[in-house]
């Protein structure tokens, strides 16, 4: 889950990950203007940004409480077991529904343990305890096979091989990563704590990327420049719970069941 605290360490708010997903998916589909190239193939775009996280569901269901919060873990600090699976899980998701949407996220799940392959420095995976390692590299290798699978069966449809040329490819892998963490600034961080960002490696178009810069104008708004989306203002939404720490396992799920959600609006202007 994403575990976004206050300023004063009372009750945070927790998102789950596939919800922070359908902002991703928003952006996704509205991305693209006369300076920024429109993502492409931009329905398949749409859905991996939206589905880029379905490996968490099941775990974002039944959250493990982190003793040392009484809060559900956040993000990387969530167990490798779970970590495991659920990158394996997000890929196999997406190769179902398409093998492009497969190979991105599958390139998402490799990111995140190497650095967004050097794209940002936002969240990651740093985390590699010793009696996990191996089972991390198999995985991080059998995702890099996944890749290669991937590429070479979309090399074989004269429709699709243009995607998977390496500069496109990773154009369209930047875009995703972009969607990704534009949406984790704002739901990650509480309005009274968030500050001026970058956001570096945006393609512009293939071959072209540029930085831009996130400024909040309020509680739930900020000022993004250059602009890439096709209007302005672009709104957001989020469904988002408020939890008060829990001390004990017993109480923390009848805590999570207890918790109504509620919807959490934000907006992004040029």
């Amino acid at each position: 889950m994403i575990v976004q605290p206050t300023p004063r360490a009372e009750a945070a708010t927790i998102i789950r990950n596939v919800d922070h997903a359908i902002a991703a998916g928003v952006l996704a589909r509205a991305f693209g203007n006369d300076r920024f190239r429109p993502s492409y193939p931009a329905a398949l775009m749409a859905f991996v940004a939206s589905n880029h996280e379905e490996g968490w569901r099941k775990l974002d269901d039944a959250p493990l409480r982190n003793p040392k919060t009484g809060l559900p873990y956040h993000l990387g600090q969530t167990p490798p077991e779970q970590l495991i699976l659920k990158s394996v899980a997000s890929p196999n998701f997406n190769e179902r529904h398409h093998p492009w949407c497969g190979l991105l996220s599958s390139m998402h799940s490799w990111g995140l343990y190497n650095g967004r392959y050097g794209i940002s420095d936002a969240i990651s995976i740093d985390q590699r305890p010793a009696a996990y390692a191996r089972r991390i590299e198999q995985m991080l290798g059998d995702e890099c096979a996944r890749q290669e699978r991937l590429k070479a069966s979309l090399r074989q449809d004269q429709s699709m091989a243009a995607w998977v040329e390496p500069e496109a490819l990773f154009a369209s892998y930047k875009l995703l990563e972009f969607f990704d963490t534009l949406s984790l600034w704002w739901q990650m961080t509480h309005h009274e704590l968030r500050e001026r960002a970058l956001f570096t490696h945006v393609p512009a178009s293939v071959g072209e990327d540029l930085t831009l810069e996130i400024t909040p104008t309020g509680p739930n708004s900020a000022r993004l420049s250059p602009y890439p989306f096709s209007y302005s203002p672009l709104r957001l939404e989020c469904r988002v719970r408020v939890l008060f720490p829990v001390q004990k396992d017993g109480r923390f799920r009848s805590a999570l069941a207890s918790r109504l959600e509620r919807w959490e609006q934000f907006e992004l202007t040029d």
